[in-house]
């Protein structure tokens, strides 16, 4: 998934007062190596999900995490 243009003019456009502009975006990508799914990509907002960002991610994104699999994550 994309950030919709529009959300990240208006997020990270340079301004004096940011009245509004209090999310955190976490764009990720998950390598799972030699898997079926292989990779897994897209951003996270967290200003609903009640936890940081980092801890969301995990909640949402890898909810079945397999210590056996190699997982390298960029973000």
């Amino acid at each position: 998934d994309r950030i919709d243009p529009f959300a990240f003019k208006f997020q990270f456009k340079n301004v004096e007062y940011s009245s509004g502009r209090n999310k955190t975006f976490l764009c990720y990508l998950v390598d799972k190596g030699n898997t079926v799914d292989g990779l897994l990509r897209g951003y996270l907002e967290d200003e609903h999900t009640g936890s940081h960002a980092e801890e969301a991610f995990f909640i949402q994104c890898l909810p079945n995490y397999d210590p056996a699999v190699k997982y390298t994550v960029t973000w």
